[in-house]
């Protein structure tokens, strides 16, 4: 048993009363202070998700490494829930219990930065008097906790990953700047490998640059117009840092100039369009598609590396002469590619064309590239 006071704010929403206090990892390894009461759907049981391990591990790591540097930070309130009355005394602004009498708490939000922090606090002893702010709900049923861990976790929304894109590249270009907060390791490797910066740059040129077929078709963070006929930001940046910015990709070992690069790839896009889209309407081509535009930045590897290996001409009409005299070698079942009507919606590439389709079909389109050059080789 243990016996617990604290000063702490009352709060009534309704008939919701809530107080406003902190808990500390000694708190927390009182035993039977907290449990988390986990779905069970065969015993028709519980509510709360499984703890995923990985994100409650990456909180420690995070809170052992700030601690020293005074960055070791959870501002925002979990939320515990008893069904038992707690006594508050208004006079003094004081919560007080015996951990006997109201435990244990259900955790009804929190329970990742819960796990993080106790793991952290093993290990870390500067750590041990950590006060993590807590909303503490008294008088509460299962049915009630229930219903709130629903509210909140069914209404609050995970922060976009394109804004998250934004905000890395952001503190990318932040760097030698003395005020730069400690970042977390996860952002930090993300801000020294600097893909997202380089990506999300190359993301605006293309949607800016009133020259390029995707102009206007990517859908920014934070863009409230419909998305249809659009590629998300998030989605874009994501197959450029897998297939534009990666070591195997010439246009990225080769090209410094970030300027030339983002022209080449310009050039790239006009390129295709005319080869893949030409006179269809470029509304109803899956050229254009999440899978159509990875396909295509899939090739683009093999396509810029025949050009270094050949002409080094980077112009449009010297990628169209390099992807036509690929197409020319394409087999069975690759020909309909070479065509635009193939890309139209509703036709051979609506049922093809899905992420496994697109790796197919960018291996058989390897196959003749590599066929172009053997040939030429023989003659």
């Amino acid at each position: 048993m243990a016996q617990i006071r604290r000063p702490a704010v009352e709060i009534k929403q309704g008939n919701l009363t809530v107080y406003l206090t902190y808990i500390t990892p000694g708190d927390l390894s009182v035993p039977n202070f907290y449990t988390v009461d986990k779905l069970d759907p065969q015993a028709n049981e519980g509510y709360q998700r499984i703890l995923d391990e990985r994100r409650a591990n990456r909180l420690a790591r995070h809170l052992k490494e700030s601690v020293s540097k005074g960055y070791a930070n959870l501002p925002t309130t979990i939320f515990l829930a008893t069904d038992k009355p707690i006594s508050f005394d208004i006079a003094t602004g004081q919560l007080e219990y015996e951990t006997d009498d109201v435990c244990p708490f259900s955790v009804v939000d929190g329970q990742h930065r819960i796990e993080g922090l106790l793991t952290a606090s093993r290990e870390e002893s500067l750590l041990g008097d950590f006060k993590l702010p807590a909303a503490i709900a008294t008088s509460l049923d299962d049915s009630h906790q229930m219903y709130h861990f629903f509210i909140v976790n069914t209404t609050q929304k995970p922060v976009e990953s394109a804004l998250e894109q934004q905000i890395t590249r952001r503190f990318t270009d932040m760097q030698g700047i003395d005020t730069l907060p400690y970042l977390p390791y996860w952002i930090q490797t993300e801000v020294d490998r600097g893909a997202d910066a380089e990506a999300l740059r190359l993301v605006e040129y293309l949607n800016d640059e009133s020259t390029c077929p995707l102009a206007g078709r990517i859908r920014m963070a934070n863009d409230t117009t419909p998305p249809r006929g659009r590629i998300n930001q998030s989605s874009l940046v994501t197959m450029l840092k897998s297939q534009i910015f990666v070591g195997n990709n010439p246009i990225f070992m080769q090209e410094q100039d970030r300027d030339r690069r983002h022209r080449i790839i310009n050039n790239y896009w006009n390129a295709v369009d005319r080869v893949f889209v030409g006179a269809v309407d470029a509304s109803v081509s899956l050229a254009y598609s999440n899978n159509g535009i990875y396909f295509f930045l899939m090739i683009s590897k093999w396509v810029f590396t025949d050009i270094y290996a050949t002409t080094r001409d980077f112009t449009v009409d010297s990628i169209i002469r390099s992807l036509e005299d690929t197409l020319r070698h394409l087999d069975d079942p690759y020909l309909g590619i070479a065509d635009p009507e193939w890309w139209k919606r509703g036709g051979e590439a609506s049922n093809l064309l899905n992420r496994a389709g697109a790796t197919t079909l960018a291996n058989g389109f390897l196959q003749a590239l590599q066929q172009a050059r053997s040939t030429e080789v023989k003659i």
